[in-house]
């Protein structure tokens, strides 16, 4: 299993905004009304998946748009002071191998040595999906 800082208190946070997810999700099914206002909410927010949605929805039912940070500051646009941002799931992607002893190991943790196998595909690698808590303003 992989372990790093931001792994040890994830699997929590992520716990509790997919069950918060699958709340809405519940309340959505169960009235036709509020469906139609999340189909109605999810055609203004593009670009993000159906859970994402969801969480921007419970949020800020009035979002119209969202971005990261940096695109808005791109954009011209400045986050002022006092200004929160909303809590969406965010896919990354990582790569592991199989090191000597038989752990698994991300390949950003590889040793100089461990490297040098990599790279002659002496080691068996996969790649996986996690998610991590990220902010949308």
């Amino acid at each position: 299993m992989l372990k790093n800082k931001s792994q040890t208190k994830t699997p929590d946070q992520l716990d509790i905004m997919m069950d918060d997810v699958n709340l809405q999700i519940k309340k959505y099914t169960t009235s036709p009304e509020e469906l139609a206002e999340l189909a109605r909410f999810m055609s203004k927010i593009h670009n993000y998946s159906i859970a994402n949605k969801i969480l921007i929805n419970k949020q800020f039912p009035n979002a119209r748009v969202v971005s990261s940070f940096a695109n808005w500051k791109k954009q011209g646009f400045f986050v002022q002071k006092g200004e929160k941002g909303i809590q969406i799931l965010a896919p990354v992607l990582v790569t592991t191998f199989k090191n000597d002893v038989g752990f698994w190991k991300k390949i950003s943790e590889a040793t100089v040595s461990e490297k040098a196998k990599l790279a002659s595909n002496k080691f068996e690698t996969k790649k996986a999906t996690y998610f991590k808590k990220r902010h949308r303003l």
